[in-house]
């Protein structure tokens, strides 16, 4: 059990790490102001979000919420006009 804990200790570290490297990378910052920023996030303890540094352009966002699944917003749902509204008419079927 403690070797087990041991493995799952250091693969979260390593992921950690990887996961920072590949944020500075591609946000074009230096791996130490991002490590030192993902540390400070961890040891304040209190919040658990974290305010958007890099904002990605539109293209780019609309292209990987495509690629990742559905995801539709408020705006783009279509409006209901049926006929279910209109005074003394009620819809009985199921």
């Amino acid at each position: 059990m403690f070797v087990g804990s041991c493995f799952g200790c250091i693969y979260g570290l390593v992921n950690c790490v990887v996961s920072v490297y590949l944020s500075a990378r591609e946000n074009k910052v230096s791996f130490r102001t991002e490590l030192l920023d993902e540390i400070r996030f961890i040891l304040q303890c209190s919040g658990n979000t974290k305010a958007v540094k890099y904002p990605k352009n539109s293209s780019r966002s609309n292209a990987s919420s495509k690629s990742k699944g559905s995801s539709m917003s408020v705006d783009s749902l279509p409006e209901d006009n049926s006929e279910a509204d209109t005074p003394g008419q009620h819809n009985h079927a199921k």
